[in-house]
């Protein structure tokens, strides 16, 4: 039947996946200026409850975690961090270098055929600065260490 679930390959435990949760939230949150109590009001629930979701000691219901993407005004895969296919720095640089290698196939492909689309070199080349925006990004120790902490 194949893999149904693709790329994920289920890289994270449900604890780690919480983890994730909990820190978008907390950090959408700050970024949107707001204090736990005014989200707490406005989702419908104790501070003390929200409090933990931010902590991660307990994970938000589905309907909590649809309230919390209208009032940040993100999508649910945002919050869920559902794309993050990399646990830490190590993961990221890995996939990073798969990308890259997958993008220079791509180019020596269209050499090859001859292509001179010049829509579709703009987006070669978008690609290959996104990924070089994001390899000299996760360089960053704040952004290690960042990523590093869902491993904790």
């Amino acid at each position: 039947m194949g893999n149904l679930l693709g790329d994920y390959q289920c890289q994270f435990s449900v604890e780690e996946r919480k983890h994730l949760v909990a820190q978008m939230i907390q950090e959408t949150r700050k970024a949107k200026k707001l204090t736990q109590k005014e989200v707490a009001d406005a989702i419908g629930v104790k501070l003390p409850t929200y409090s933990t979701y931010e902590t991660g000691r307990s994970e938000p219901p589905i309907e909590i975690l649809v309230r919390l993407s209208f009032l940040f005004g993100v999508s649910l895969d945002i919050l869920t961090e559902k794309e993050r296919l990399y646990k830490d720095t190590k993961d990221l640089a890995e996939q990073l270098n798969t990308f890259k290698t997958e993008i220079a196939k791509a180019k020596e492909e269209l050499a090859r055929r001859g292509d001179t689309n010049p829509e579709l070199a703009l987006f070669v080349a978008g690609l290959e600065n996104m990924f070089s925006a994001t390899e000299q990004l996760s360089k960053n120790e704040t952004v290690r260490q960042h990523i590093d902490q869902t491993k904790k």
